[in-house]
């Protein structure tokens, strides 16, 4: 497909503004100009620019809750998974900003719908708690420990899905052998994590590491949702999570996805109340 009828189509389906914004990142993050200044520039014109584009609920209330924003926080705070259907990462891209009432935040895992098709095996992904996934039990076992990867339940169940013909089960893997790299890819990221600390997206792009554009930069961060009462609910970015868990990692960053309508209600009136004073974590 040609330059011009790339853009032609993404003015069509998406608008103006979505190629605007897709022109400036890539000149600025994968042109054959791109330096540090231009990763530099970017990020001081980008961030404005999307905001100011992007149409969310939060518009209505006066609190100034942000659809684009990094928390860091301690990974042991994030407990349960969110409640939306499964699995609540998909799409992620247009989530930001959403506020959304219902039971979404307190459903057990029973009680959570989800897609039967063309997503990954839920059993190996999702549990009450993240700590009772089968995924975070293979990374306690094989980093935190010395186990063989192939011989945790999660990777044996991985290459069976396979095996059986299932796609997708882990990412893009397709056989053993990928599944094998998979859980090389994944001792390295751990080396990373503990030898480096825990490195944003942002700061990834802004070492040359990533050309990942504004929007993209929050959504490949470890996702969240807030429930009513403030607690962070666990989205996307499962891998990192169980990582950061497993390695006893302190901080790291969260983007938020979807909040409850009660908890956006909560922190107008903290911010009525606070004098202008109002932090959300703070809430």
């Amino acid at each position: 497909m040609s330059t011009t009828t790339t853009a032609l189509r993404t003015v069509r389906e998406d608008g103006l503004s979505s190629l605007t914004r897709r022109g400036l990142a890539y000149l600025a993050l994968r042109s054959p100009l791109t330096n540090a200044a231009s990763r530099r520039l970017y990020w001081t014109v980008a961030p404005r620019f999307v905001r100011w584009h992007h149409s969310s609920a939060l518009e209505q209330y006066a609190a100034p809750l942000e659809p684009f924003c990094v928390r860091w926080v301690d990974p042991a705070d994030i407990v349960r998974f969110s409640r939306r259907p499964y699995p609540p990462d998909r799409n992620r891209r247009e989530l930001f900003g959403t506020v959304r009432d219902g039971e979404w935040d307190r459903r057990s895992l029973m009680e959570t719908p989800g897609s039967e098709t063309g997503v990954p095996p839920r059993h190996l992904f999702d549990a009450e708690t993240v700590t009772e996934t089968p995924l975070y039990h293979a990374i306690e076992a094989c980093i935190v420990g010395d186990d063989d990867w192939l011989e945790t339940p999660f990777v044996r169940d991985v290459i069976g899905c396979l095996e059986a013909g299932e796609y997708p089960v882990w990412g893009t893997c397709r056989d053993r052998r990928d599944v094998i790299e998979r859980c090389r890819d994944l001792e390295t990221l751990a080396v990373d994590m503990i030898c480096e600390g825990y490195r944003s997206q942002r700061e990834l792009v802004t070492a040359g590491e990533s050309d990942r554009d504004v929007v993209g930069t929050f959504a490949e961060e470890i996702t969240v949702d807030v429930a009513r009462d403030g607690e962070l609910l666990a989205v996307g970015g499962k891998h990192r999570l169980c990582l950061a868990k497993a390695i006893g990692l302190e901080r790291i960053p969260v983007s938020i996805l979807v909040r409850h309508r009660d908890w956006v209600e909560r922190c107008e009136q903290e911010w009525f109340e606070s004098d202008g004073q109002f932090r959300e974590e703070a809430v």
